[in-house]
Parts: C-alpha cells; structure tokens; sequence
C-alpha cells in the first residue's frame, strides 16, 4: 500500500497536559478568550517523532470533519493552499470522530485526500468534548495557547488567517450550535387557547444556530391549525407556501422589479454564507381556526410575508411551475 503523505495520529492522543488524566465526560468545554494548556509530542502512527507545537504567533486550526461530509472535504483544497501559502505561520490539524480505516481509505482512495498533507486524529472524542459542537465542518482558532475564534469552514481564507497571525487583534463571527433547540415549542407567546376562535402571526429574524425547518400540523384539542417556519429564506418560504420544494433550482425561480437580489440570493462574492442567512433568514408561525381552510391559511400567510417583507410570492407554468418573487412597495395593500 502506498504510504499516506498525511500522517494519522494514534486514536489515543494525549491532547493536553492539563486533561491527560481527566475522564472526557468531567471537561469543562473551552470558547473564546480561553487558556489552552501547551500541547504534549504526540505518537503519530507512520513517523517515530512529531510534534504539534508551533511558533510564537502562529495560528493553529483544528478542523472537525468528517469523510462522509461532502462540504467539509470540499473545503479542503482551499485549506491546503493557505498552508502552503502561509507555510510555518499557521497548522491545520484535521479531527475526525471517524474510524481510523475510514478516514485512511478517505485519504488513499481519493483524489482530494490523495492531495493533501495535513496531520489527522481520528476516532477523536476527547476534543469535541473541549470543543463542542453539533455541525460540521467546525473550525477552532488558536494563537499563543489561546482561543481566538470558532467558526464555520468558510472563515478559513487566506487574508482572514494571515490577519490571525498578523495583527494584534482578531475576531470572527462565532459558531453555536443549538442542537438542542425544540422545533415543536411555538413562536407564538400567548396561549393556544386563546387564540383558537382567530388568527395569529409573528415573524422573527434568524436563530443563530439553529438549522432550517418547515413544519405544519393540526391542534384539535386547542382548535387549531399551524404553520411554522425556522431560518428560511424570501424564497425558501414562498416555496413551501406553494408547494415547491424547498430545494427550488435555478431555472424555476425568477425575479421581478427587485432591486437587492442579495436579499433573495446569496452570492458568494459578497459575504460569508453564514452573515447572509443572519441578515435574510426568518422564521415565522401562523395558527388558524380549524374552520379555514389549507388555502385560505396559505393564502393568509403569503400576504403577510408580502405586507411585512415587501416581497410576494407567486406562481406561474402547470407542467413544472416555477416561483416569481416580485418586489411591492411598502403602502401596497394585500387581499387576504
């Protein structure tokens, strides 16, 4: 078997000093501002001596992934460029809850994994327990023995980590996940009850952390229909108020007298994914007495997402239809 250009470390990595005889399940988890204890040589399973420590200043990222995440193995060609790039001023450090037989098939048997040279730990449970986090690919940011940020793979640019290790200062965006959040709690703070003989409706902006959800149901001891949604998008909501999928393609959606399309798609060019869903990601509930119908409620709420985001939804073609998001000035009366 051709010999792996990216080390794999043991899966017994003795991380910290300070955690070396400390069961995983009593550590505190470290954020923002913490002291991280200095990092012992480590065993690495095809060199007979390494190290992970780094010079003065210079940026440590520990990359959780996994080798069944598309996303994260997709952001690993960009990492590796920075790393050559920027040579001894920052480490990668690739962590995987993965087996060790999988993540070196990963490595060996694909043209991405045959192309990088990062260091690997594997069948890690001890560092998610420092760092933890339910979504991946989850990046953690270190300089001098100190975290300095926690973010999503796609923070992970050239100019961003060569300000990690230039400058004085340095922050980013954090990452918390939710993955403890309950879809079923409702948006809506007053009682059920009292509001089961009428409508009722809010819009929120974005919950940090929390994924996407569409939900719909039927309360026939409170008397009621709902509808909610969790950080959808302008067009994520008009969709499912239609019945489009959630995943609409490019070729069936349209816009209309729009002047920010920014607000409606995100590109790239122009922010960070995860700034762009803070700013145009909303979440929204809606009951209904059971009297209205399925179309009187969808109707009800498209016209309060046209009134209050001055964007309205509609529809147009049979065979395959697609969605038109026109853009409404904000004095323009919506028929319920």
């Amino acid at each position: 078997m051709k010999k792996l250009r990216t080390s794999v470390l043991v899966v017994l990595w003795p991380v910290l000093n300070f955690f070396a005889q400390t069961h995983s399940a009593n550590i505190r988890f470290l954020s923002i501002g913490d002291r991280v204890p200095d990092f012992p040589s480590v065993q690495w399973a095809n060199a007979s001596n390494a190290s992970l420590s780094i010079g003065k200043d210079a940026v440590l990222i520990l990359n959780f992934m996994s080798a069944d995440c598309m996303s994260c193995i997709r952001s690993l060609p960009k990492m590796d460029s920075i790393q050559k790039k920027l040579g001894k001023a920052v480490q990668i450090v690739l962590i995987t809850s993965d087996k060790r037989t999988r993540f070196e098939s990963f490595l060996a048997n694909t043209r991405i994994g045959r192309s990088i040279n990062f260091p690997v730990i594997v069948e890690d449970s001890l560092l998610k327990a420092l760092f933890p986090h339910e979504f991946i690919s989850h990046e953690v940011w270190i300089k001098n023995n100190k975290v300095i940020a926690i973010t999503g793979s796609e923070y992970v640019t050239f100019d961003n980590v060569k300000r990690a290790y230039s400058a004085p200062t340095f922050s980013l965006p954090l990452k918390h996940d939710r993955p403890d959040y309950d879809y079923s709690q409702s948006l809506i703070s007053a009682p059920s009850n009292a509001i089961a003989s009428s409508v009722c409706s809010v819009l929120l902006s974005h919950l940090t952390g929390v994924p996407r959800r569409y939900m719909e149901g039927v309360d026939s001891a409170a008397g009621i229909r709902w509808y909610r949604m969790i950080n959808l998008s302008i067009v994520e909501m008009f969709s499912k108020l239609w019945r489009l999928p959630l995943h609409l393609s490019p070729d069936r959606l349209q816009l209309q007298d729009v002047k920010d399309s920014s607000k409606i798609i995100y590109d790239k060019a122009n922010s960070y994914r995860n700034q762009w869903k803070l700013e145009n990601t909303y979440c929204y509930e809606a009951r209904f007495p059971l009297c209205c119908s399925e179309q009187e409620c969808l109707q009800k709420i498209r016209s309060d997402l046209a009134c209050w985001l001055n964007f309205e939804g509609i529809i147009a073609g049979e065979k395959k239809p697609s969605l038109i998001i026109r853009q409404i000035k904000s004095s323009t009366f919506i028929e319920n």
